[in-house]
């Protein structure tokens, strides 16, 4: 049975993934123009610094956080193939299938 807790983690994670990208390219875009403003002088370091650990972060979050579809395929596909219904449906099913492909097996002419 899926919660509501999971429901709403399937509904929120593209969009956990959509603001992860955008904060991993601002981040790294404020590295680089930070970064450069150091160099010369001009501002401090720890902006270039907290702008890479927040784009890391960013990057980890994009890695392990699962879209939507794959989501609802973790949660969902073990829950059917562990089903005793599927199973038991999956059976007969090919059982059906076997003897129809034996009566419409072409029989073989006795000489």
């Amino acid at each position: 049975m899926i919660t509501t807790m999971q429901m709403y983690w399937l509904v929120i994670l593209d969009n956990v993934v959509g603001v992860s990208i955008w904060l991993a390219v601002l981040s790294f875009a404020f590295f680089m123009f930070a970064g450069v403003g150091a160099a010369v002088g001009e501002l401090p370091k720890w902006p270039a610094l907290v702008s890479v650990c927040v784009g890391l972060l960013a990057l980890v979050t994009l890695t392990f956080v699962p879209s939507t579809k794959q989501m609802a395929a973790i949660i969902v596909v073990p829950k059917l193939a562990n089903s005793e219904k599927v199973q038991t449906v999956g059976n007969q099913l090919y059982d059906l299938a076997v003897e129809w492909m034996e009566e419409l097996r072409p029989k073989k002419e006795k000489k």
